[in-house]
């Protein structure tokens, strides 16, 4: 019986210290370096989140660069990123037209504001596209 309550009391105590406390305020978060997401076979980065001034730098250095809008037509229609392509991720046919891109170029993913654009990349590295850049911020953070 005593062993029972002490494997229950250790049991209890491990879990216990596998829960991380939440002390990190919502600026904090967001203040966090970029997150980067490897390809599990090659350890390549498959996922970075930059922000404008990566981009612009990117953008200037990068002429392979695929740049992808994935906003509704109506967000589009208020500007876009020059030579943007445009694919809607609330278009059930998302995922067959981000198939036709080249999966082997260098591709930059934004939104409004950085959140669809994360969805997106994140479906697009399960497609095998081997470099892909989200916008922080996504176009409102390109505007200012």
């Amino acid at each position: 019986m005593k062993y029972l309550m002490l494997l229950i009391l250790f049991s209890g105590q491990l879990f216990a210290s596998c829960k991380q406390p939440v002390t990190e305020s919502a600026n904090q978060v967001q203040a966090a370096e970029p997150a980067v997401v490897t390809a599990p076979d090659q350890g390549n980065p498959v996922l970075k989140n930059i922000n404008v001034a990566e981009a612009r730098k990117l953008m200037a250095e990068n002429k392979d660069l695929v740049i992808l809008d994935v906003r509704t037509p109506g967000e589009v229609s208020q500007g876009i990123i020059k030579g943007a392509v445009v694919i809607d991720i609330k278009d059930p046919a998302f995922l067959e037209k981000v198939n036709k891109l080249d999966k082997s170029k260098p591709t930059l993913v934004y939104c409004k504001v950085g959140g669809r654009s994360a969805r997106a990349a994140d479906a697009m590295s399960q497609q095998g596209f081997k470099t892909l850049y989200n916008l922080n911020g996504g176009y409102d953070a390109w505007k200012k």
